[in-house]
């Protein structure tokens, strides 16, 4: 199991953070210096179908949610993720864990927030639209869906 002195990182299911099922776990090594800076849950199969099924559980509440809920849910986690607790965070752990150099941070943070804030301006996009059909006196009506757990 873990030691005390590097994080350890369990699995998020349904919510909460658990250690796998059989308690296995692997060791997070620095690609560059090949220091272990942390350990993390090693999931089962049980672990994985856990987390399909639990995903599968929220999708029917993301589903059904009004668009500007989605919407607010994408431009609150940009914002969370430009604040200063977070941006350490993900430094330190992208540096720990990728020896990501200046560049790859700063890239890395402009693609998650923008592509956050791409998604939240996409989410009207799923009204969907109703036009004339080929047929006469016939109406046809398209609707764009999340496919649900992939």
């Amino acid at each position: 199991m873990a030691s005390s002195s590097v994080p350890f990182t369990g699995l998020f299911i349904d919510g909460q953070y658990r250690p796998a099922s059989d308690n296995g776990t692997y060791e997070v090594l620095n690609p560059f210096t090949r220091e272990v800076v942390g350990h993390a849950a090693a999931a089962t199969a049980k672990d994985c179908q856990d987390a399909v099924e639990a995903a599968a559980r929220a999708f029917k509440t993301w589903e059904n949610s009004p668009l500007s809920v989605r919407r607010d849910v994408f431009l609150k986690a940009s914002e969370l993720l430009n604040t200063d607790k977070w941006k350490k965070k993900v430094s330190e752990a992208l540096q720990q864990e990728t020896s990501a150099t200046d560049f790859m941070l700063i890239f890395n943070f402009f693609l998650s927030t923008n592509g956050l804030r791409v998604d939240a301006g996409a989410v009207d996009q799923l009204r969907g639209e109703t036009f004339v059909s080929m047929l006469p006196g016939g109406q046809v009506t398209t609707q764009r869906r999340a496919m649900g757990v992939m």
